[in-house]
């Protein structure tokens, strides 16, 4: 029989809720033999010859397992299959909407063109920024291709320009944020990160790392914080969140360390305030300018800080060079800080 997912891709490996329950689901007939090599080899040694993560069946959040969301993707992902050619950046249009930042309607009034990872709805431009394309007219490869330029938002290029010029903000509202603690988190994270995050590392020091397969190979890039003595905070990307999560879980039982992790995902939101303007615009809102200097917040430093009253921890990262800032703060007031910023 034909089977779907709810993503389209086999459901393979041990339950993250049950140790010792494997699960084995593939498309086809056709797949049986790659399937059963994959399946023995991992259930046997924990590895596999080829990369597994994308079929790994813990990358499914809780809410990406409740029957209506099922049901809805698989019919979608069926139609799909019967129905091609399908492009591979076409967005499901089954069961969406279902994780939104606290801004999502200030976005939608911008005129964002959202698509969809983990769940949450993000935007891949805006139709309010499209004075831009004129600004960077010369800039902006054109795509005459049907193909090509399908689900592309042009103005994404000139957003990009800009903001690599001059400043702007992005809702960064997808990270997956987990919180290490107890008596072992030291001991736990010196063991899964490949850089030092233990030791005589400053409380408030972010670290960009690795986190390593059996076999050398990479497994996980993120970025940890250290914001106690015994506690880490965990920022993964939306899509390996919840495989990552599952992962350091077995890790923490397996090894019998006294450490537990938990989700603070949609606790809080985050914000980019990225380019070479990010500093000087966010010190007009604050009231200790001086306080975001260079000196005072070197990069990859945390801070915590105000903006325009609202408390928010300013972790000092970019995509776009140096100068920006992750600005992290209770969901509750993602909207407050959005509105200010």
């Amino acid at each position: 029989m034909l089977q779907v997912t709810a993503d389209g891709g086999p459901s393979i490996g041990e339950s993250p809720d049950v140790r010792g329950l494997w699960y084995c689901e593939s498309v086809s007939v056709k797949d049986a033999p790659g399937t059963a090599k994959i399946l023995a080899d991992w259930m046997t040694d924990g590895r596999t010859e080829f990369d597994h993560h994308a079929i790994d069946i813990a990358r499914y959040y809780p809410f990406q397992k409740t029957e209506d969301y099922i049901r809805a993707r698989c019919y979608e992902t069926a139609f799909k299959i019967y129905n091609p050619p399908v492009h591979n950046c076409e967005p499901y249009t089954a069961a969406r909407n279902v994780r939104r930042s606290p801004f999502w309607e200030r976005e939608r009034a911008l005129g964002a063109h959202f698509m969809e990872a983990a769940g949450w709805e993000r935007a891949h431009g805006y139709a309010s920024n499209a004075h831009l394309l004129e600004k960077y007219a010369d800039r902006v490869p054109e795509r005459h291709a049907d193909w090509d330029n399908r689900h592309f938002w042009w103005v994404s290029n000139a957003e990009q320009l800009e903001i690599s010029e001059n400043v702007g903000m992005v809702n960064l509202a997808h990270f997956a944020i987990y919180d290490v603690s107890g008596p072992d988190a030291e001991v736990f994270m010196e063991y899964v990160c490949v850089a030092k995050v233990g030791g005589d590392t400053q409380i408030g020091k972010g670290i960009y790392t690795h986190f390593l397969d059996a076999a050398g190979g990479i497994r996980a890039d993120l970025t940890v914080v250290r914001t106690a003595p015994a506690q880490y905070r965990v920022m993964d990307g939306g899509d390996s969140g919840n495989r990552d999560f599952v992962w350091m879980k077995r890790l923490i039982e397996d090894h019998g360390l006294n450490a537990t992790i938990q989700d603070r995902t949609e606790d809080f939101v985050c914000i980019g305030r990225w380019g070479p303007n990010a500093r000087a615009t966010l010190e007009k809102m604050v009231a200790d300018s001086e306080g975001l200097s260079h000196e005072n917040v070197p990069f990859v430093r945390l801070k915590e800080i105000l903006v325009d009253g609202t408390p928010v921890s300013a972790f000092r990262i970019s995509y776009v060079g140096e100068q920006g800032w992750e600005l992290h703060c209770a969901y509750d007031d993602g909207l407050t800080l959005w509105d200010a910023l």
